[in-house]
């Protein structure tokens, strides 16, 4: 008889995808935090109150996941205005790197540093399963009690940081936060644990403070005085992409791209800019454009006054919309856009 170790096998796969993940969300720059605790432990209150207290400081999306719903990411989008996107496991208790991977490309990495993971709501197959993210974040609740961390080890053996959350309430339950932390400790010693209350935002402050030590700064490739390794041009087409998908937001799939046809600078130091937002589909173009070209005009606007702060100077920008079919299958138009230099 012949016995397969299933479960072994369909981790270890998993972690060499976790890896590879890992690694590239570092070569481009993006923090992925993954969130994991027993449902009803304010993940969501506590996610918006984060977000709130990083906005001004980085761009950030949250991948929602549950087994079957999306309450939670329509209350993100709603009280918190970011990008948030729902990820359905299909009835399995955990999320896996593959499926963390499928959540991310529905975001604009362009539009992103930071990525923040709701993981399904339980102690137990969450842990198990490596998702990719640079650090694992457990949220422990008071009424849940001070023993959770001696009735589920391997939750917080994995994860670099416990957030004791509702830490307002600790006069109501029989919780010694002492001996939640020494629990907490006895699993895992390098664990940095923050009592908090996403109701009140005590604690939040020296949190935020250590999760911005664990994203960090890259390798200093570059010198000093070097803000970008990108041609003026490209960076004005990259420029008027990023108010194209923010302002379009979900309308269209993100299959457009944005060429600079004019860049002449006068005399008097004034540039004048011709780009031409392409797309795929009419339908998509009449959306770019919007009722008497009111939507292209915002988009214009935006990026003029960003182009505007990049180049020092004033710039006339001309904004035009074209239609070109299956731009993304042909390499030759993903070289002249800038996706990629073969």
């Amino acid at each position: 008889m012949r016995v397969i170790e299933l479960h072994k096998s369909v981790t270890e796969s998993n972690d060499r995808d976790a890896e590879v993940l890992r690694q590239e969300l570092k070569e481009k720059g993006i923090f992925l935090i993954n969130i994991m605790s027993s449902a009803g432990s304010g993940k969501t209150t506590f996610l918006a109150k984060t977000i709130e207290m990083l906005e001004d400081r980085s761009k950030v999306a949250v991948l929602e996941c549950d087994i079957d719903s999306d309450v939670d990411a329509r209350t993100i989008a709603r009280e918190t205005g970011v990008r948030s996107i729902q990820l359905h496991t299909g009835g399995m208790c955990h999320l896996t790197a593959a499926m963390t991977r499928q959540g991310l490309e529905g975001l604009t990495e362009d539009e992103l540093d930071l990525a923040v993971l709701e993981n399904v709501g339980n102690l137990v197959c969450p842990a198990e399963f490596d998702t990719g993210a640079e650090i694992n974040v457990n949220i422990l609740s008071v009424p849940e009690g001070d023993d959770k961390p001696l009735k589920y080890p391997l939750m917080y053996q994995v994860c670099n940081v416990v957030i004791i959350n509702k830490i307002d309430t600790m006069s109501v339950f029989d919780f010694d936060l002492e001996r939640a932390k020494e629990n907490i400790r006895m699993r895992n010693t390098d664990a940095k644990i923050f009592p908090i209350s996403a109701k009140t935002g005590e604690g939040l402050d020296e949190l935020m403070d250590e999760l911005e030590k664990y994203a960090g700064e890259g390798p200093h490739f570059f010198p000093d005085d070097m803000i970008t390794d990108q041609p003026e041009r490209q960076i004005c087409a990259e420029l008027v992409r990023e108010k194209l998908l923010r302002c379009i937001d979900k309308e269209i799939p993100h299959g457009t791209a944005v060429e600079v046809t004019r860049f002449t600078e006068r005399e008097n130091g004034i540039i004048d800019l011709e780009v031409t937002i392409y797309c795929e589909k009419e339908s998509h173009k009449g959306i770019i454009i919007g009722k008497k070209g009111a939507m292209l005009k915002k988009i214009g606007e935006l990026a003029r006054e960003d182009i505007e702060e990049f180049m020092g100077t004033k710039v006339y920008l001309q904004t035009w919309v074209k239609v070109k079919e299956n731009w993304r299958d042909s390499m030759a138009s993903l070289r002249n856009f800038g996706f990629t230099d073969q």
